[in-house]
This record gives structure tokens, C-alpha cells and sequence, in this order.
């Protein structure tokens, strides 16, 4: 997914060589790299919310078990 990304951003943000304020491999290099933090800064936290919801589920399920009656009949 971050390689297709990174071909599609060099596509789609074309900089010829000759382009104002020059350095457009530094510039392509750089629009590339603030998406990739961008992807794992949201990668991180799905993670961190992923497992809290894992805990919780855990935590949930150890009180709701200790609380069930099982009766004989």
C-alpha cells in the first residue's frame, strides 16, 4: 500500500527539472516521506485502539464469567 501510494504521489505531483525554487527530487522526496508519517502516526494509534478494545473485551469478559450462576437442574 505505502509503495503504490508512493508511485501515485510521484505521478500525480509532477516537478519538470527546470521547476521554480529548484530541488524537485528533494521536494518529491519530501512529500513522500510526510506521508509515510503520516500512514504510521495512524498505523500507531488504530493499533493503540485495537488494543484497548482487546483489554476491554478481556476485562469484560473475566467480570461478566465471574458473575454467571450455573445451576443444576
Amino acid at each position: 500500500m505505502v509503495a503504490d501510494m508512493a508511485e501515485w504521489l510521484a505521478s500525480d505531483l509532477p516537478l519538470p527539472p527546470g521547476s521554480p525554487g529548484g530541488m524537485t527530487e528533494y521536494r518529491r522526496t519530501l512529500c513522500i516521506s510526510f506521508f509515510y508519517k503520516f500512514y504510521l502516526t495512524v498505523l500507531m494509534q488504530l493499533k493503540q485502539k485495537v488494543e484497548n478494545l482487546v483489554q476491554l473485551n478481556l476485562f469484560l469478559f473475566i467480570n461478566l464469567s465471574q458473575n454467571v450462576q450455573i445451576h443444576n437442574f
